[in-house]
Parts: structure tokens; sequence; C-alpha cells
């Protein structure tokens, strides 16, 4: 799977947490928190992920996810 699909699911995902911020690829350098997410919609982003990828994130890569970039990076690594 290439970024730009990992971004498109990241986008979907934002969308189905209710993330009212369009999260356009420039933005992503920036924080979860500058992107309109709080932790509780990370979370569910990131179990939308999993499951959409079909793999699951290791609990050590979980708490090294600061930014957008670093989201799409690490699923990036998971599908290949």
């Amino acid at each position: 799977m290439n970024k730009a699909e990992i971004i498109a699911i990241l986008k979907e995902a934002a969308h189905d947490q209710n993330v009212k911020k369009n999260i356009s690829e420039a933005e992503l350098k920036n924080s979860l928190k500058e992107l309109g997410i709080d932790s509780l919609q990370g979370m569910g982003i990131i179990i939308y992920m999993e499951n959409k990828i079909g793999k699951q994130v290791a609990d050590e890569e979980l708490t090294k996810i600061k930014t957008g970039n670093d989201l799409v990076e690490v699923f990036h690594k998971l599908s290949k």
C-alpha cells in the first residue's frame, strides 16, 4: 500500500471520528492536536486504520505517533 492510499484511509478515519477539520497532505507535518484530533479521536482513527489495513500497531509504535506524518509512516511500514 502506498502513502497516498494510507492518507486516503486516514482521511476516511478522521471523518468517521467526527474530526471537524479537513486534513490536507500539507498539514500532515502538524501535531495531531493541531489537526483537530483529540486523544480519543486519535485512538479511534488508529483502530479504524488497523481494521481497514488488517494489521495492528505495536504498543511501542503508538507512543511515537505525534503528527499526521507519524501516523502515515507507521501504517505505511505495517502495510509492506
